[in-house]
């Protein structure tokens, strides 16, 4: 597992998140800045990819290394649910 601090994580992040307009409306609706991407996440990202973890680490969570044939394999299966 890798970790990522600062202006990396929250360039990833704000990438989760809709655009400029839509992004103005749902953070009016939630009552927060748009430039405040983890509070929008906290709302609005519940169905993030599992391998995305926010947080410390958990002793009890164990992980499964993927191939990278195999992300691309679960990325479309969701991309076809999602269509």
């Amino acid at each position: 597992m890798q970790e990522f601090y600062g202006a990396v994580a929250n360039t990833f992040f704000v990438g989760l998140l809709p655009e400029e307009s839509e992004l103005r409306q749902i953070a009016q609706i939630i009552g927060t800045d748009p430039g405040n991407s983890f509070r929008l996440l906290q709302e609005i990202g519940k169905e993030c990819i599992d391998a995305v973890q926010i947080g410390g680490k958990q002793n009890n969570v164990k992980y499964q290394q993927i191939t990278n044939q195999e992300w691309k394999i679960l990325v479309q299966k969701n991309l076809q649910r999602v269509s």
